[in-house]
């Protein structure tokens, strides 16, 4: 069965996934060398991270599922909700 998704998407999902370990090791170097500074950056650029998605999932995918039928969305929400048997 061919795929519909593009060939980008998995150098996307490779780049995110290897930039998604930034945070918790900036986390674990903070409270290793007890920096409160570095503990409060790691805070701060979280909280702002989890806004912009907030946003993103709210703003743009928002537009996305208004335009598309009942079944589309509810793809779409299966893709996005995790659930343990489909955890990798």
């Amino acid at each position: 069965m061919a795929s519909n998704i593009p060939t980008s998407t998995g150098f996307s999902i490779t780049l995110s996934g290897q930039v998604g370990v930034i945070p918790p090791a900036a986390l674990v170097m903070a409270l290793e060398l007890r920096s409160l500074l570095l503990l409060e950056y790691v805070h701060v650029i979280s909280g702002g991270t989890r806004t912009g998605f907030d946003l993103f999932m709210s703003v743009i995918l928002g537009r996305i599922l208004a335009s598309l039928d009942l079944p589309g969305r509810v793809e779409v929400a299966k893709r996005l909700t995790p659930y343990p048997d489909r955890i990798p």
